[in-house]
C-alpha cells in the first residue's frame, strides 16, 4: 500500500508540474507583464473564454487553450512573440464567422481576441478617410461612420468583423456605389508572423498591400486601417429591399436576369443584389433560391 501511495503521489506531482510548466498555463506569469493594463487573459471555464470562442458555425471549432484579449498593437506583437518562442499556434479572432475547414485543425493554440482593439474615427489629416481598428465589427463601423455623417462599404451583416471580409474582397450593400471593401483600403498596420509591426500601402511594402486587397487573411494580423469614406446625405441614407423566393427549377432563369443586371453598361449604382440557397420544406422539398434586391436612396 505504501508503494502504491508513493506511485500515486509521484504521478500527481508529474502531472501538476507539467500543468504549471505548460507555456499556455504560464501566460499569466510570463506574458501578462508584457501586455497593456487593459489586456485580459481568459482560460476555459471563464465567461471571457466562452465569449471569445463561440462561433457562428458549429462546424468550425479551433482548438484553443487560452484567449488573450488584446487592447493595443503592442499586445498583439507580444502575444505573437510569446507564442513563437514556445512553438504555440495562434489565431486572430474578431466576429467569429470564419468557416474555413483549416480553422478546425488548430490544436492547443492561443486565440488573439481583437475585440479589445475597436474604434472608428476620422483621420486627423484627411477627412475622406477613417481610421478603423482591427477588432471593430461591421455594425460598429456603420454606426461610427453615421455619427460622423459618413458612410462606406462594410460587410453585409452587423455582427461580422469588419477587417476579415475586407481582406477577402468584401461584398457589401454599398458596393454598387463605392466598389468592394478592398477597393477602399488605403493603408494598414499589420503585425507579421514574427511579431514585427509595419505600415502597408501603395508605397510601403506595396507587394503586401497588393496581397492584402483580396487574399490577405494569412499575411499577418491587421491592427488598423485607413479606409476611404464618403459623405452621407439624406438622399442616399435610405434603402428599399425585397426578397423573392424561387423553386430550384427557376435557377437558370433567375441567374440569367441577375447576370444581365451585372453586365449592363449603365447599371444603377443604387442597385445591389445577391442570392442564397436555403432549405424550406414548406415551400419545396428541394433547396430553394432566395433572391434579395437592395436599392439605396429610397
Amino acid at each position: 500500500m505504501a508503494i502504491l501511495n508513493l506511485l500515486r503521489a509521484t504521478i500527481l506531482a508529474i502531472l501538476t508540474s507539467s500543468i504549471v510548466a505548460s507555456p499556455v498555463r504560464s501566460l499569466t506569469d510570463d506574458l501578462k507583464p508584457l501586455l497593456s493594463s487593459a489586456a485580459k487573459i481568459y482560460y476555459p471555464g471563464s465567461v471571457g473564454f466562452t465569449n471569445a470562442t463561440t462561433r457562428w458555425s458549429a462546424d468550425t471549432k479551433p482548438g484553443l487553450d487560452v484567449i488573450v484579449k488584446v487592447a493595443s498593437e503592442k499586445d498583439v506583437q507580444a502575444t505573437i512573440q510569446y507564442a513563437n518562442s514556445h512553438s504555440i499556434p495562434f489565431l486572430a479572432i474578431n466576429g467569429g464567422h470564419g468557416t474555413s475547414s483549416y480553422l478546425s485543425t488548430i490544436t492547443s493554440g492561443i486565440g488573439i481576441y481583437m475585440r479589445g482593439l475597436a474604434g472608428v474615427s476620422l483621420s486627423p489629416t484627411n477627412a475622406s478617410q477613417a481610421v478603423i481598428l482591427g477588432g471593430t465589427l461591421s455594425g460598429e463601423v456603420i454606426a461610427g461612420l453615421g455619427k460622423l455623417k459618413k458612410q462606406s462599404v462594410t460587410g453585409g451583416c452587423d455582427c461580422t468583423g469588419f477587417t476579415s471580409p475586407m481582406l477577402g474582397g468584401g461584398h457589401g450593400w454599398l458596393q454598387g456605389r463605392y466598389g468592394l471593401m478592398t477597393d477602399n483600403l488605403v493603408s494598414s498596420r499589420v503585425v507579421l508572423a514574427n511579431g514585427t509591426a509595419i505600415s502597408v500601402d501603395e508605397t510601403q511594402h506595396s507587394d503586401l498591400y497588393w496581397g492584402l486587397r483580396g487574399a490577405g487573411h494569412n499575411f499577418g494580423i491587421v491592427t488598423s486601417v485607413h479606409y476611404q469614406v464618403y459623405d452621407s446625405t439624406p438622399d442616399i441614407d435610405g434603402f428599399a429591399t425585397a426578397t423573392f423566393t424561387f423553386t430550384q427549377d427557376k435557377l437558370e432563369a433567375v441567374f440569367a436576369i441577375a447576370n444581365q443586371w451585372l453586365a449592363a453598361k449603365n447599371r444603377p449604382v443604387e442597385l445591389t443584389h445577391y442570392a442564397i440557397f436555403a432549405s424550406n420544406p414548406a415551400v419545396d422539398s428541394k433547396p430553394i433560391i432566395q433572391f434579395l434586391v437592395y436599392w439605396q436612396g429610397a
